[in-house]
């Protein structure tokens, strides 16, 4: 089996496609890559924008909002 390179234009516009649609399933399928790596690459700010982005089931939209907000609060006063 042949390894795989992606440059990071194609691992930004990946992020961006699952930002669309929505599903990091759905643009992993579209882009025959795993979802788990374009998890990675959503989750790493080089390739998302510089935000962080929360891959968790069941989070409305507001939510991931909210656990940044947390997250930056504990890391502040820890």
């Amino acid at each position: 089996m042949k390894h795989r390179v992606f440059d990071d234009e194609f691992k930004k516009m990946a992020v961006e496609l699952s930002k669309l649609k929505g599903s990091v399933k759905d643009a992993a399928y579209e882009l025959d890559i795993t979802a788990s790596r374009l998890s990675k690459w959503r989750n790493n700010p080089q390739f998302n924008g510089g935000k962080i982005m929360m891959d968790v089931a069941g989070l409305s939209a507001h939510q991931p909002i909210v656990l940044t907000k947390l997250t930056n609060m504990h890391l502040k006063y820890s």
